[in-house]
């Protein structure tokens, strides 16, 4: 059974959140301009034995921005905050994907004593140690509309996965609106926790697809030489998606690291 509420965050913006499942917490973060539907596919998997928050950030799904409201990766992460009091949650596990693990990041950071365990998907600190995905593929994830879904397909998915599986539409999605898609590409693209990676404090599992060419692989190397403990599972043959990609294998391994 799936419940639907909101919350408030501190400026007013509304944050729409779902809830299914049983057992320990466990908070899911979407990649960038994505609201909760990105993990549609994966809930099913980690709902039978956790209790599955999913988010959607303002500018996407059914949370609404306040009048000039702040984008950005740390403010996020506040939102996440906002949800997890509203359910009277002093702590839950953290799964963040893309974007989504750069706002994990921050919530490990700002709120240690919140965090349980941290799973960080393909992301990176940001920064100036990050390894930023070349400018061809750049300009070909940032486009916007029809044409931009399509143009994104190839990123998150291998060729051979989509020769026999059906996408999911939410993962290559984009906000509606002009000034969500600018609020969460700046959010993305100025995030930097590359000098505080190091104090993340949670237990943490950073996985990544090896063909990543959105995020490259080497920033999740790069996490896991940073968060002191963290260990690092790489999939063969994965793209940016490869918690569709791979979807049995990235659910074991994170349902295994957070029963441990």
């Amino acid at each position: 059974m799936t419940t639907s509420s909101t919350t408030t965050a501190d400026d007013g913006s509304t944050i729409a959140f779902s809830v299914e499942g049983a057992g320990p917490a466990l908070l899911l973060l979407s990649g960038q301009g994505t609201d909760r539907r990105w993990w549609d596919r994966v809930v099913p998997s980690l709902a039978g034995s956790h209790t599955v928050i999913r988010t959607d950030y303002i500018g996407t799904g059914a949370s609404i921005a306040a009048p000039k409201a702040e984008y950005s990766t740390r403010r996020f992460a506040g939102d996440a905050i906002a949800v997890l009091n509203s359910l009277g949650l002093a702590a839950a596990h953290v799964y963040g994907t893309s974007m989504g693990g750069k706002v994990a990041q921050w919530i490990a950071l700002d709120h240690p004593e919140r965090t349980d365990k941290l799973v960080l998907g393909c992301t990176s600190t940001g920064g100036a140690s990050a390894v930023l995905m070349d400018p061809a593929t750049a300009e070909q994830f940032g486009q916007s509309g029809p044409e931009g879904n399509r143009a994104r397909l190839p990123l998150m998915y291998s060729a051979e996965w989509l020769a026999s599986h059906e996408p999911n539409p939410a993962v290559v999605s984009t906000p509606g609106t002009q000034l969500a898609r600018i609020g969460h590409r700046r959010a993305s693209t100025t995030h930097d926790t590359s000098a505080l990676a190091s104090h993340i404090s949670a237990p943490t599992l950073v996985l990544h697809g090896a063909d990543d060419a959105v995020v490259p692989t080497a920033n999740g190397h790069l996490l896991a030489d940073l968060i002191p403990g963290a260990t690092v599972r790489v999939f063969d043959g994965a793209r940016h998606a490869y918690f569709e990609e791979q979807l049995d294998q990235a659910a074991k391994a994170v349902s295994a690291f957070l029963s441990e």
